[in-house]
């Protein structure tokens, strides 16, 4: 291997170029020749150590320390797989030798004339030994520790045991010498690169500068902008060298001359010169002080530089430490100070009088003057009318310059105006720079005079008036409502007056003051209340006077701006909201009673095919009878006259079903036989036909039929059965509609019926009512009714209602079952408003129709009433709105309306053994909608015309009740002419409104009622109490009331009622028919 590197170890890959033709080189089998075995290390003294790597094969030389040269070959062998070793084979190394590096060297800092020492070989090296410094040769000489001579510079010498260099100069020679290059050997011989030596000696250069100066003041001994100073300067080289170049520079003034040269020793007093033109800064500052710097080049073309010294200073300062005295130059200045002011005043007329009077302000001007030669500062002026030093003039003021800056004010005081003027002086002090106030001056009306500030004031009487009010824009005031004036009045002259006389044109704001000095003022405050005709005209102006006297009795006088108060009116913004809700609330009213009559005229319907339901005629005729039999005498057909007041009952019952056709069955016990039985059965069944005929009874659609004995219904073995079997029933005879019709009694059935009732108490007053007459075609079945209704209502929202109806109605059956018809009706109401929102008048009429109908269920007791109704009407108001501005307001218009209804009812009945159920539910709908509202509001002399926007109105009520009834004779009563029912009626409801305003309430009904009935004369009387409860109220009622049949088809009823709806009230019923 060749081409290593000295001092570093070499790995030989033995293995790479050897081969084995039959297997493979076992590495761990290389063995160096000279070992005991294989990859044993072979150490070779004096050179280094040959290891094995049994891995690779690899052999590695590692030589001693020091060791540079090729170490002695050696030889090995290899085995392969098989175990066969091979053939020594040899490995030699050859190392390349390596050169030293020789670098350069500068030496610095080293006194002149003094021998210089290089340790050159100190940064030089050798890779691969060490180096010589016997083999040190300056290049330049014949071998190795020659001396190199420079002629005009000095000797080079080596020392050859520790390789340094050594410059010695001549004799002189300051300069640095010129450069050498030298080269070194090492051990081996070989030779280093060519390397320098450089040295730097240090030079001496030094130089001083003397500077003189002189004043020429032009003969006035005082110091004066532009005056010269002449300055003369000496230059001297104090150093070692000789300086080239020297020039001198002065930051104050240019310098003139130069530059020169200067050797070692000498000096110059005539090249440079320079003059100086004073300032006022250097007046100021008393003196001018400066410095001027020489400078120059010492051979080495390094610059020297020295400040000036002033030769007059002994002090002898170094500031920059050279060595030399550099003490500045001085030139003293004589200074000659002055100040001079004027003082003038001008008068502001402050409150706008228009002359001079207290309280009017002077303003002071003062012009501050340097008469002198120096700056002026801190100049204070003092003014003892104005309280002491009135402002400093912080400066600076340069000398002919005038200041102007201050200005003080002084306000007029009463006793100067009766002076007649104010007098004044100032001084005026400053300082210069170099004394504090050390200038002063008495103020003037020129520089030159100390005169003092006069002014003169004119004395005059004078008022000002203002007049102001607390509301100037006001809408929808009242009466009476309180305008507040502000009278401000103020002295504007100089004089006081008194006294003053305030007056306003309404007459409400006179007043005295009785002194009134100048500049003040006094404020009055007072009242105004508001008429209708300040109102109505829209505006209130008020003008206010002051008239004043001065003490010479002068007059003053004043009168104030005018000042307005507007006035707005809203009359229908301020009633609308209350109007529409009195308006919406009468719509409410009206429709709802209108709802209450089409129910009405449903349930008549209702009761009028109820009554020509026979099921319901034929149980009551026998609960009569079983109740109380009729009698008769032992074995006849005489009816007893105990039975008067049943068969009274009986047909009462018969008229509400004049359209059944019944029979009449008699039945007997078995005594006396069967054909007597029959006889008798049938004698007396026709004795009680003819007694019902007596009473006004249709008895061609009744049958008499006698069954004697032969349907008992107990044991006639027994007293109590033979009773029983000897009885009077009654049977329904089944039969078409067509037969209904023809049979259902003609012209007239009520010719005249009025039927009303009322209710007072502290929640308000109700009443309603009926009258009118009904006409039957008994050849078409068809029927016509004309009714009429009035109703009385008091509400605490809207007041009294009154309304008063007429009703045309025509109807038929539509089948044995089935009642149809419809109905036109025309309406008018009157409402009074009284419900504390406003006061009057609302005048309603219009019209309503609809159709209406009731339907029985298969013959039974259940049955369907319905109707389908709507309206429309017009409703004129006059109504009267307190509490508003700025008097009632009285409001009249109308609004239209139209309305839709609906409902429907189901009720049924069911017989008990001691009771009658009949229970009743229902749903009633209601829609009303409002159009063209309008409104006019208007107070005297004043009205304002709107529309109003009325909301619609919907609602639904659902109902519910159960009556129990019970039926028997009057317990009380040993007399059999009387009977009693008692009547339980519990039930629910539920009304919900929609819109707006929408919500649901619901609550619980109950009631008891108990009649008794006279059947003898038809009278009947009872008492009834009802209980009505929800989350808003609760309502109970208790009554009492009368009847009493007017002949054969009238009848009378009353009552009165003692309600509780946690307020007293009471309730009246009239009913009266013919």
């Amino acid at each position: 291997m060749t081409g290593l590197p000295t001092n570093t170890p070499a790995v030989a890959d033995v293995l790479g170029n050897d081969s084995d033709p039959d297997g493979t080189l076992d590495p761990a089998t290389v063995q160096i020749a000279g070992t005991a075995a294989a990859g044993d290390d072979l150490i070779v003294p004096g050179e280094g150590t040959w290891s094995v790597d049994t891995t690779t094969g690899e052999i590695t030389f590692t030589p001693e320390a020091g060791f540079t040269a090729d170490p002695t070959p050696i030889t090995y062998t290899v085995a392969d797989n098989d175990g066969n070793v091979s053939n020594p084979a040899s490995v030699a190394l050859d190392f390349d030798a390596q050169s030293p590096t020789a670098v350069d060297d500068t030496v610095t800092g080293l006194p002149t004339n003094t021998p210089a020492v290089a340790d050159v070989l100190g940064n030089d090296s050798d890779p691969d030994g060490t180096l010589d410094p016997a083999t040190v040769q300056i290049a330049g000489t014949a071998a190795a520790g020659d001396d190199l001579i420079v002629p005009g510079e000095g000797t080079w010498s080596v020392d050859t045991t520790t390789g340094e260099i050594t410059f010695t100069p001549e004799a002189g020679f300051t300069a640095d010498p010129t450069p050498i290059t030298y080269t070194v050997a090492d051990n081996d011989g070989n030779v280093s690169n060519p390397a320098s030596v450089a040295l730097d000696y240090d030079q001496l250069p030094s130089i001083t500068l003397s500077k003189s100066a002189t004043l020429d003041n032009g003969g006035d001994g005082v110091a004066s902008v532009g005056d010269l100073i002449t300055y003369t300067f000496t230059v001297t080289n104090t150093g070692n060298v000789t300086l080239t170049g020297v020039t001198v520079s002065d930051p104050l003034v240019p310098i003139i001359g130069g530059p020169i040269d200067l050797a070692p020793g000498a000096s110059d007093a005539n090249t440079f010169r320079a003059s100086y033109e004073l300032t006022q800064d250097d007046i100021d500052n008393g003196s001018v002080t400066n410095t001027a710097r020489v400078t120059a080049e010492d051979p080495d073309g390094a610059a020297v530089s020295s400040l000036s010294d002033d030769p007059s200073d002994l002090s002898d300062r170094d500031s920059d430490g050279d060595g030399n005295p550099d003490d500045p130059t001085v030139t003293p200045l004589p200074d000659a100070p002055g100040i001079a002011l004027v003082k003038q005043a001008t008068v502001a007329d402050t409150n706008g009088s228009g002359v001079t009077d207290a309280g009017d302000v002077i303003t002071y001007t003062f012009d501050v003057t340097n008469t002198g030669n120096v700056t002026l500062s801190s100049i204070d002026v003092d003014d003892p009318l104005l309280g002491g030093v009135i402002g400093t003039i912080a400066g600076p003021l340069a000398p002919g310059a005038t200041d102007s800056s201050l200005t003080a004010t002084y306000t007029i005081v009463q006793s100067d105006v009766d002076a007649g003027s104010v007098n004044n002086t100032a001084i005026a002090s400053g300082d210069t720079p170099t004394a504090a106030a050390a200038v002063s001056d008495i103020s003037g009306s020129l520089n030159s005079n100390n005169d003092p500030t006069i002014l003169r004031i004119l004395s005059l009487p004078e008022l000002s008036t203002s007049l102001s009010v607390d509301i100037t824009q006001v809408t929808n005031p009242n009466v009476g409502d309180i305008l507040t004036y502000t009278l401000v009045v103020t002295n504007t002259g100089n004089v006081v007056l008194s006294p003053v006389n305030l007056s306003d044109e309404l007459g409400v704001g006179a007043d005295v003051v009785p002194a009134l000095a100048p500049g003040e003022s006094v404020t009055l405050t007072f009242t105004y209340a508001l008429t209708y005709e300040d109102i109505r005209s829209g505006s209130v102006t008020n003008v206010a006077q002051a008239l004043g006297q001065s003490s010479a009795g002068a007059n003053a006088s004043s009168t104030s701006n005018e000042v307005a108060t507007m006035i707005g009116l809203d009359l229908v913004g301020q009633i609308k909201d209350e109007l529409e809700q009195i308006l919406e609330d009468d719509l409410r009213e009206t429709t709802t009673k209108q709802s209450m009559l089409f129910e009405d005229i449903a349930g008549g319907a209702r009761d009028r095919l109820a009554a020509l339901l026979p099921d319901r005629c034929v149980a009551a005729l026998n609960d009569e009878v079983r109740r109380q039999p009729i009698l008769f005498d032992t074995a006849s057909a005489v009816i007893r006259d105990e039975s008067a007041a049943l068969l009274d009952r009986l047909a009462r019952i018969m008229g509400s079903c004049e359209s059944a056709r019944i029979e009449i069955g008699g039945h007997t016990d078995f005594r006396g036989g069967k054909d007597y039985n029959l006889d008798l059965s049938h004698r007396r069944v026709n004795a009680v036909l003819e007694a019902l005929r007596k009473r006004n009874v249709n008895v061609d659609r009744l049958m008499a039929v006698g069954y004697g004995e032969n349907l008992p219904i107990a044991d006639n073995s027994t007293p109590e059965g033979m009773a029983m079997n000897r009885r009077v029933e009654f049977r329904v005879i089944q039969r078409s509609a067509q037969e209904i019709a023809e049979n259902m009694p003609c012209g007239v059935i009520t010719p005249f019926d009025v039927a009303g009732s009322a209710e007072a108490g502290a929640a308000g007053l109700n009443t309603k009512g009926t009258f009118g007459g009904e006409t039957y075609d008994c050849f078409t079945g068809e029927r016509q009714i004309i009714r009429g209704d009035f109703s009385l209502s008091d509400t605490d929202d809207l007041g009294m209602q009154a309304a008063l109806s007429a009703t045309w109605q025509y109807e038929r059956l539509v089948g044995a079952e089935h009642l149809r018809g419809y109905f036109l009706g025309l309406y008018g109401s009157q409402t009074s408003v009284l419900s504390g929102r406003a006061d009057g008048n609302i005048t309603g009429i219009g019209g309503f129709g609809g159709l209406y109908g009731a339907k029985a269920f298969n013959q039974s007791r259940l049955i369907l009433d319905y109707y389908a109704a709507g309206s429309i009407g017009r409703h004129d108001y006059d109504l009267t709105f307190s509490n508003t501005a700025p008097t009632d307001i009285d409001a009249d218009g109308r609004y239209d309306y139209w309305a839709l209804f609906g409902g429907l009812s189901v009720s049924g009945e069911r017989e008990y053994e001691s009771f009658t159920l009949v229970p009743r539910f229902g749903a009633h709908l209601r829609y009303a909608s409002a159009l063209n509202a309008n409104v006019t509001a208007s107070i005297p002399g004043y009205n304002e015309s709107s529309t109003l926007s009325l909301e619609d109105q919907s609602g639904i009520r659902f109902l519910g009740e159960l009556d129990f009834a019970f039926g028997d004779t009057d317990p009380y009563s040993g007399e059999e002419r009387y009977s009693q029912t008692t009547i339980f009626a519990p039930g629910i409801y539920c009304d919900a409104t929609f819109g707006a305003d929408h919500g649901s309430i619901c609550g619980i009904r109950g009631g008891v009622e108990l009649v008794r009935t006279d059947a003898l004369n038809g009278t009947s009387w009872g008492f009834e109490a009802n209980l009505e409860v929800d989350s808003n109220a609760r309502r109970s009622s208790m009554g009492a009331f009368y009847e009493r049949r007017l002949g054969a088809v009238g009848s009378l009823n009353f009552g009165i009622d003692l309600i509780d709806t946690m307020r007293p009230s009471v309730t009246g019923n009239l009913e009266v028919k013919f």
